[in-house]
């Protein structure tokens, strides 16, 4: 029998996180909960290839997307911030901004508890 699971790996970013973070991740642990519950990550990333022209698609996809809680985009489309649900990666904000022939130059990413 085959068996997938959804590709996290947190062994690394687990131990670089805040101490609140964690200290969190071990109580939804040892409630049963989900490990995320009450985590959120925040992205902050420089684009390239983001114009007037397809803005507005890249807004359309990430406002689609229900791990996106809120996101902003620079008025120059070089730059955007998202809060996220824990569980969102780098790679889906990949994916939407690559939908647009977007890319990302450099992004840094934050857990942080839910606010």
């Amino acid at each position: 029998m085959l068996m997938m699971f959804p590709a996290f790996s947190f062994g690394q970013e687990y131990s670089s996180m805040p101490a609140e973070v964690q200290s969190k991740m071990n109580l939804n642990k040892s409630e049963g909960k989900e490990l995320l519950y009450g985590v959120e990550t925040v992205f902050s990333i420089t684009l390239s290839n983001v114009s007037a022209a397809n803005v507005q698609a890249l807004t359309n996809l990430i406002a689609a997307d229900a791990g996106v809680r809120s996101f902003t985009i620079s008025s120059d489309y070089k730059s955007m911030n998202a809060i996220c649900k824990a569980f969102v990666q780098i790679e889906d904000m990949k994916k939407h901004i690559g939908n647009v022939n977007g890319e990302i130059d450099q992004y840094t990413q934050l857990y942080r508890l839910e606010h």
